[in-house]
């Protein structure tokens, strides 16, 4: 056996391809309720997801990135831009939940979003929304509507 540096590879297996496309924000939307909604609903912690779309707003991946605490959940951006470009994404939406039911954009998840859509900028992957939800499936607010992306 030799020994020196690891030889690593990553390989894409597309294990199957979510049967969503994105035409506006009612369609956002419709994936969130049926995707990621019930998992958010029943959590009492923070967590925070993502979905990846191509060029012709298919989504191409639906992550759960991270759960945290009651009031936080520690995003890295890093790992959000790998699995994106890993998924031949150009855009995301980020979605995550507050356990309090309180809807009003904190300074912190509005300084995240900008951070994130600047990071994501230098691989040309645009962040279309960020919705936050509550405690129930219509209660979701969206930095886009509210015009804070």
């Amino acid at each position: 056996m030799k020994k020196g540096n690891p030889v690593w590879s990553i390989k894409l297996v597309r294990e199957k391809t979510p049967n969503y496309k994105i035409s506006g924000t009612d369609d956002v939307y419709q994936v969130c309720r049926e995707a990621i909604f019930p998992e958010l609903l029943s959590s009492n912690v923070e967590k925070f997801y993502f979905i990846g779309l191509n060029t012709c707003n298919q989504v191409l991946i639906i992550d759960e990135h991270t759960r945290g605490g009651v009031s936080e959940a520690r995003v890295y951006i890093s790992e959000i831009a790998k699995k994106l470009l890993l998924t031949n994404c150009s855009q995301v939406i980020l979605i995550h939940n507050h356990p309090s039911g309180n809807l009003e954009a904190s300074d912190s998840d509005i300084m995240l979003t900008n951070k994130i859509s600047e990071a994501l900028k230098f691989f040309e992957i645009k962040v279309l929304d960020h919705l936050i939800t509550g405690l129930d499936v219509n209660d979701y607010i969206s930095f886009k509507e509210t015009g804070l992306l």
